[in-house]
């Protein structure tokens, strides 16, 4: 059993308090953050008739994602934690960005 549980409804809450343009940030940070990477590309495309958007950020990191549990574990430890110059030492942001989703992928 787990200690507890994060509710994804309640995350939600508090990303919609967050300017939409900072939350679109987090996962280009967390790539800005890669060792190797030299091409980010982002799209955000309006789903029409809904008012929603797909959101897709792309990079050439040649490690990809180190460690996909991070992607949906809050404060993991993160390799980030000891470096100044990098963002994302909690594990936090893209989950507030996921919380808003209502489907997402990662490769």
């Amino acid at each position: 059993m787990n200690w507890f549980d994060v509710d994804r409804v309640g995350l939600s809450k508090q990303a919609d308090a967050i300017p939409k343009g900072r939350l679109i940030a987090e996962p280009i940070q967390n790539a800005l953050d890669e060792v190797g990477v030299s091409r980010i590309e982002i799209t955000l495309v309006p789903v029409p008739g809904r008012p929603l958007a797909d959101l897709t950020v792309e990079d050439d990191g040649p490690e990809g994602f180190r460690d996909l549990s991070h992607a949906y574990t809050l404060y993991a430890p993160s390799y980030k934690r000891g470096n100044p110059e990098q963002r994302g030492k909690f594990n936090l942001g893209e989950k507030m960005v996921l919380s808003l989703c209502e489907s997402a992928t990662g490769e």
